[in-house]
């Protein structure tokens, strides 16, 4: 889930910015941001839960966190 995660996200940077059309809402591209990163960290999360099952929270919340800062 991670790899598509990464793969899609790539594809989305790499694409045009904006469309002139699109609605003008105040910081949605913020928003947008925080979304598909804690999505990305969930999956990660949960992948990380899966594999090593004897992993603390803390632990899980670490790595992760050092792979997404």
């Amino acid at each position: 889930m991670v790899g598509i995660w990464a793969v899609t996200l790539w594809f989305l940077s790499s694409g045009n910015p904006g469309s002139e059309n699109a609605p003008k809402i105040p910081h949605i591209d913020k928003l947008a941001h925080f979304c598909y990163f804690f999505c990305g960290g969930a999956a990660l999360a949960a992948g990380l839960g899966l594999k090593w099952s004897d992993w603390t929270r803390f632990r899980v919340f670490a790595v992760v966190s050092v792979v997404f800062c």
